[in-house]
């Protein structure tokens, strides 16, 4: 959709501009998160918590239903990765490239803003 939406879309008034933007726009963040997705998948990525991912040499979580809804629990491996997702442009086509980074630990430090306020409130931050 996004490759044809120009040859597509037909404008017709100039409210109709922003909403053009408003889908291209849409369009872009769809290409980004599937492409996501997908290399999620590809780098060994399985089912989670909220979403199924199929899998034919997994199992059911129930008998009924169709061999569509096997699946592998995912190891946790990529919990401790992050993917980070560039957009590109090549000959006017978008495509995504991807990173994956380990993970920065949370910081230890007690700065939250309501911490820091508290105690600038009491004098204790400037003296």
């Amino acid at each position: 959709d996004l490759a044809n939406l120009e040859k597509e879309i037909t404008i017709t008034n100039n409210f109709e501009i922003s909403e053009a933007f408003r889908n291209k726009d849409m369009l872009i963040t769809q290409l980004v998160y599937l492409s996501s997705i997908k290399e999620f998948i590809e780098k060994g990525g399985r089912s989670r918590g909220s979403y199924l991912i199929s899998d034919e040499k997994g199992m059911k979580p129930l008998d009924k239903l169709s061999d569509d809804f096997k699946f592998t629990l995912d190891s946790g491996e990529l919990l401790k990765k992050a993917c980070v997702t560039g957009l590109t442009i090549k000959d006017g086509k978008p495509s995504c490239e991807f990173e994956w980074e380990d993970i920065r630990p949370i910081p230890s430090e007690d700065n939250w803003f309501e911490n820091v306020w508290n105690a600038y409130r009491r004098n204790e931050i400037i003296k």
